[in-house]
């Protein structure tokens, strides 16, 4: 690209970028205007219907409340109560039971939205007093008969109503309507608001409550959207109770749960907060909304949450018309800008083709090691290239000073390798050597110290059997008895014996084979830890030679030794599987669990040491963990088969040895 073309771009941009500037500057400021007033309107729309839902239920509160001061029913409770106790001192309960029946019927005349009101006591499970009752609102009323009148004693609004103090009403969740434990058909959603009717005692009599169909009303929130906003009611788990979508309604009550935090994610928090805000969320589909969040908690019930919501786009919508404008405006700057710069590039290209002429003369070579440039030119071509020069040769002694870094590194990482070859050689011959020495040391124990214990065991029974043959001889119990604590003693040294030769040596290993070695060690730890071990074995026998056969071994009493210290296990599964080609270790326990950190800290030396042992006889290990399944221990070990006719047998080799074994017996 030219540099005239280079040049008027640039102009063009810088215009554009100023005009873009100014003009974001404009509708932000707009925005920053208009924005928070039309919040504010529909802050103040979502609070002005939850007053009408909180003045709903209040104008119910008052009525309950006059209703419970009635004095019908005080005289229905003293005439319950003289029932009781003696003769009454008034009228009859069926008198005041007419006459409440008939102030309520009129109650629920004046009131087309009040479909039930209730008296309700505490006797008899609950059952009903008095009961006006309307099929739907504004339709006929209706005073239930005795026989039909239902126990109420176990619905959650009779429980809770009963513990508000006197004077006071408890106002229930707004749910569908329940007749005989079933929702109604067709749905109607009610509020229930309910007082305590007490006794003179202090004792509580029963309850007043009125029954409120709510579809009305709700019907009208849900049509009152602001804007063509939708409106929203949730109550404090934030299941629907009213919705754009009528079928998603009260789904808690249907067996279909609707709520508010599936749609609109970002409104979770919002439900919690004791004030109104105005907040942007998405939609299920991905609209942009402007949310109102207005609460709306009843004195003694539940808490409501209502949210008015107007697409993002309508409230913004004469801002869109200043974008419209505002990008005429830059469009006609913009040709403005580049009528302009052109005649500015034209006039500051002139000098500078005769640079660009000089520039191309200029032609770099690589001689050699160093760049070479026209230094003794003049101007500032002359300084340029002498910067040219300066930095050839500034990049030539760094990249000889890297090649020397780099051959440096890679003769101190070969010393590194040689190094660590030779510790685990020197490792390899030192556990060689320890494992000698074990082996020597547990056959010592074994065949020497098991025989010298064996045989004293023997000389002290015959001593014992001796002095008990010479009957009861002065003083002849006092030494039986201290040869019998003798023996005992001399038995326990004989199995310390024996634990620290299989300690030192698996003797099953050199007798038996790798498999019944290794339940051998599973048995001797739970013996020692009292931790459960599973053992799984595929074959009776193993064909790994006795280097590796003693590497799985030890990485076994490794790994459950962690399992004691580490894992806080009640059980351990230990399973061995070989193939024609490999066997398999694997030692899982239901612990804690092995942290990453934990694995691969150098200072884990339980794990490095059976990491480096798998790794001597050509395996690998892998250890795993999680807090909830706990730690994976799993070697991998190839199978090295013995030459045949490379000595004698497994079963040949254990032949003289078993004599020397039964000296523990």
């Amino acid at each position: 690209m030219r540099l005239l073309t280079r040049l008027m771009l640039t102009m063009v941009l810088l215009v554009l970028l100023a005009a873009l500037v100014m003009g974001l500057l404009v509708y932000r400021n707009l925005r920053a205007t208009i924005l928070p007033l039309e919040n504010n309107r529909l802050a103040a729309h979502a609070n002005r219907l939850a007053a009408d839902l909180k003045d709903y239920a209040d104008n119910a509160r008052a009525d309950v409340l006059a209703v419970a001061n009635h004095v019908a029913v005080a005289g229905i409770a003293r005439a319950r109560t003289a029932a009781r106790t003696g003769p009454p001192d008034g009228l009859a309960e069926a008198e005041w039971r007419a006459r409440l029946t008939g102030d309520l019927t009129a109650e629920l005349v004046a009131n087309p939205n009040y479909v039930q009101f209730r008296l309700i006591g505490v006797a008899d499970g609950g059952r009903e007093i008095v009961r006006l009752h309307r099929p739907q609102a504004g339709g006929p009323v209706r005073a239930v008969p005795a026989g039909e009148l239902q126990r109420k004693g176990g619905r959650e609004y009779f429980v809770q109503a009963l513990r508000v103090p006197a004077g006071q009403t408890y106002v229930s969740p707004i749910d569908l309507n329940r007749e005989h434990g079933s929702v109604e058909t067709p749905p109607v959603p009610a509020l229930r608001v309910a007082t305590p009717v007490p006794l003179h005692e202090g004792r509580p009599f029963g309850i007043v409550i009125v029954n409120i169909d709510m579809s009305s009303f709700l019907s009208n929130l849900r049509a009152a959207g602001l804007d063509g906003g939708d409106v929203y009611l949730v109550n404090e788990r934030g299941d629907y109770l009213v919705h754009p979508d009528s079928r998603r309604e009260f789904g808690f009550d249907l067996g279909r749960p609707s709520r508010v935090q599936d749609d609109f994610p970002g409104l979770a928090q919002a439900l919690t907060r004791k004030e109104a805000t105005v907040m942007e969320a998405r939609d299920a589909s991905g609209q942009l909304l402007s949310v109102a969040v207005a609460p709306a908690q009843f004195q003694n019930g539940p808490r409501l949450v209502l949210l008015t919501t107007v697409p993002y786009h309508t409230l913004t919508a004469s801002l869109a018309s200043v974008r419209r404008s505002s990008l005429i405006a830059g469009l006609v700057v913009v040709a403005g800008a580049l009528v302009l710069a052109l005649i500015l590039a034209r006039s500051l290209t002139r000098p500078l083709s005769k640079i660009t002429v000089a520039v191309e003369t200029f032609r770099p070579h690589l001689d050699g090691e160093r760049l070479a440039v026209p230094t003794g030119a003049s101007g500032e071509i002359g300084i340029l290239a002498r910067a040219f020069e300066r930095m050839s040769a500034e990049t030539q002694e760094k990249t000889d000073a890297l090649k020397r870094e780099i051959s440096e590194r890679r003769r101190v990482e070969a010393e590194k390798e040689r190094y660590a070859k030779n510790l685990r050689q020197l490792s390899a011959r030192a556990d060689t050597l320890i494992e000698e020495e074990r082996k020597r040391i547990a056959a010592e124990v074994h065949d020497r110290l098991g025989g010298n214990l064996v045989g004293f065991k023997h000389d002290l029974e015959r001593i014992r059997r001796a002095l008990a043959a010479r009957g009861s001889e002065p003083g002849n119990s006092e030494v039986l008895a201290g040869i019998s604590e003798m023996i005992e003693g001399v038995v326990a040294t004989i199995n310390s014996a024996r634990q620290i030769s299989e300690e030192l040596r698996p003797a099953e290993l050199d007798f038996l084979g790798l498999v019944p070695a290794l339940k051998a060690e599973a048995q001797r730890f739970y013996a020692r830890t009292g931790i459960q071990c599973e053992v799984e074995c595929e074959k009776g026998e193993s064909a790994l030679a006795e280097e590796p056969a003693l590497a799985v071994i030890r990485i076994l009493q490794e790994a459950l030794r962690n399992v004691y210290l580490h894992a806080d296990a009640t059980k351990a599964r230990i399973k061995f599987t070989e193939s024609e080609k490999k066997c398999v270790l694997e030692v899982r326990d239901e612990g804690s669990g092995v942290t990453e950190e934990e694995i691969n800290n150098p200072n884990s030396l339980g794990l490095l040491g059976m990491r480096e042992r798998a790794e001597r006889v050509g395996g690998w290990l892998n250890v795993t963990g999680s807090a909830r399944r706990g730690t994976t221990v799993m070697a991998v070990i190839p199978l090295v088969k013995e030459a045949a006719g490379g000595g004698q047998s497994r079963a040949a080799a254990a032949e003289p040895k078993s004599q020397g074994a039964n000296k523990w017996r």
